[in-house]
């Protein structure tokens, strides 16, 4: 493929306008509210289907499913030593990281 100069700009300008055109802000609305974690929440993931893990500075993983209207807690799962800043699915579980 070989482009002209004027190509070139041309081809240019408009993926910039697509760009600008296209990165509007979406808008997002709260669905609904999960309680559970004592401290804010720093990581979630989805993991399957129905289900969601959260992670905490309560230095715990929270597994949840989805509900009609919302979220169940499925378990919990302790034994960092520090906040749980990372969550990763990996069938079949999850895999978290935090600061030792």
């Amino acid at each position: 493929l070989h482009l002209q100069e004027t190509d070139r700009a041309r081809s240019s300008s408009l993926a910039r306008s697509f760009a600008t055109a296209n990165m509007a802000a979406p808008e997002f609305h709260l669905s609904c509210e999960i309680h559970g974690h004592s401290q804010d929440v720093r990581a979630i993931c989805s993991s399957g289907e129905n289900m969601i893990a959260t992670a905490s500075r309560d230095k715990s993983v929270r597994t949840w499913t989805s509900t009609p209207g919302g979220y169940t807690p499925v378990s919990v799962l302790e034994g960092h030593d520090n906040f749980v800043g990372a969550l990763c699915y990996a069938p079949p579980g999850v895999l978290s990281g935090s600061n030792a």
